[in-house]
C-alpha cells in the first residue's frame, strides 16, 4: 500500500513564495515528555490522540481544544512559520510546560489536505482554506521575522499575523520531522 500523501495543484506557486522567503522548515512545539512518542508515531491531532487513548502531555491552553472543534481543527497539527510563537511564552509560564520545538519539512505543505491560516486559526478574523489563495494571503514578511526574538511584531495586528498557520491533517510522519 503506498502511503505517499496526495499532493495540491499548483505546487512550482508555492515553492516559489517558500524559496523567495527562504523557508525550509515550519515549527511545532510541544512538551518534551512527548518525544519519545512522536519519534515512534509522528505528531498526531489532538482528535487521532483522544480517539486512540494516548497519553500525552498538550502544551496549548484548556480553551484550544473547544476552538478547535468550533473551527473543525481539532483533528489538524498545527505549526507555524517560526519559533517564537507568543503561545509558547504562556505556555511556559502557566502550564508548567517544559516545552521543545521540533523542526518539520515544509514539504507538509504540499500534502492535499493540508490546511492554512493568515493568523492563529482559532481567531475569529482568520482566513483559512486549503488552496493557494488562501496560503498567498499569510503575511510572510511578518512570519519570517528573526526566530528567537521575544516579540518582534510592531502592533497587535502585526502579532496575529506572525500567528498565522499551516495545518496538517491527522499526522505528520516522522520522516517529515527534524529531531534534536
Amino acid at each position: 500500500m503506498d502511503n505517499t500523501p496526495k499532493l495540491k495543484d499548483q505546487i512550482n506557486k508555492y515553492l516559489e513564495i517558500l524559496d523567495k522567503y527562504d523557508i525550509k522548515y515550519l515549527y511545532h512545539f510541544t512538551d518534551i515528555s512527548n518525544l519519545e512518542s512522536i519519534k515512534k508515531y509522528g505528531i498526531l491531532s489532538r482528535e487521532f490522540l483522544d480517539n486512540h487513548n494516548i497519553k500525552y502531555k498538550p502544551g496549548s491552553s484548556k480553551f484550544s481544544p473547544s476552538l478547535d472543534i468550533k473551527k473543525g481543527k481539532l483533528n489538524y497539527v498545527k505549526l507555524s512559520f517560526n519559533d517564537g510563537h507568543p503561545m509558547i511564552y504562556h505556555a511556559k509560564k502557566y502550564r508548567n510546560i517544559n516545552p521543545i520545538f521540533l523542526k518539520i519539512k515544509r514539504d507538509v505543505i504540499l500534502f492535499a489536505d493540508t490546511l492554512f491560516s493568515n493568523m492563529n486559526s482559532t481567531d475569529n478574523n482568520c482566513i483559512s482554506g486549503d488552496d493557494f489563495s488562501t496560503f498567498s494571503l499569510i503575511k510572510f514578511d511578518i512570519v519570517i521575522k528573526p526566530n528567537g526574538e521575544i516579540h518582534p511584531w510592531k502592533n497587535e495586528i502585526e502579532k496575529k499575523y506572525y500567528q498565522a498557520e499551516v495545518m496538517v491533517k491527522e499526522r505528520i510522519d516522522p520522516q517529515f520531522i527534524i529531531f534534536p
